[in-house]
């Protein structure tokens, strides 16, 4: 609201810099890197440019000096809400809970994942936060479509009612999960489910089922 507009509209080209100072002594510094960077200080004159080593690349970058001053004090939770900013599922919206709810799960939460997942991996395989959110999501894009794959598989497969072969007698699994081992009582009358000995012969580990819980469930 109050960035001079010269300084707010300039267009600059990687490494370029351009410093306007008010009266009283403050100084705003626009900074162009990978991206705009502004920042306000009465302590650097903005001119002052340092050259500093970096990890990734061979050659040297040229930054200005209040830039290196605040990235040496930066702390874990300044890294995490940086690394929280980026690419950010953060909408306008009226209900605050929303946005809380987007920020612990899609902020706070991946972040701490990613942390988890540089310190456990090697360093060539190291990636960064926006191709670790776009992993995420594509493993559980995949993770639904399979659950839906193997739901269609079980959609067209016929199930039959069949009786035990050794004639074991048991609950009705669907029975079980209503009424409970003692039974329920449900209108005053006590329920309870159903001892069977017809198994369903299509589904996992031929649970028991009772003829009218089968019908229900398949």
């Amino acid at each position: 609201m109050y960035t001079p507009a010269d300084v707010q509209n300039a267009k600059l080209k990687k490494g370029e810099v351009i410093v306007k100072e008010s009266p009283d002594g403050v100084t705003i510094i626009k900074w162009t890197y990978q991206r705009d960077v502004r920042m306000l200080t009465t302590c650097h004159i903005g001119t002052e440019m340092v050259q500093v080593q970096t990890k990734r690349r061979q050659a040297d970058s040229i930054k200005p000096k209040c830039v290196i001053h605040n990235d040496s004090g930066k702390f874990f939770v300044d890294v995490s809400d940086q690394l929280a900013s980026y690419n950010t599922a953060l909408r306008r919206c009226t209900k605050c809970y929303r946005k809380l709810m987007i920020e612990i799960i899609w902020g706070t939460a991946l972040v701490n994942a990613y942390c988890l997942y540089c310190e456990n991996t090697f360093p060539s395989n190291k990636i960064t936060i926006s191709e670790f959110r776009e992993k995420i999501i594509m493993s559980i894009i995949m993770e639904n479509r399979n659950e839906a794959a193997a739901k269609r598989r079980q959609s067209t497969v016929q199930h039959h009612l069949i009786k035990h072969e050794a004639k074991k007698r048991a609950r009705c699994s669907v029975c079980y999960q209503k009424y409970g081992k003692h039974g329920t009582i449900i209108n005053g009358k006590k329920k309870y489910p159903a001892q069977v000995i017809t198994i369903c012969d299509k589904c996992d580990d031929n649970p028991h089922f009772c003829k009218s819980c089968f019908n229900e469930k398949h």
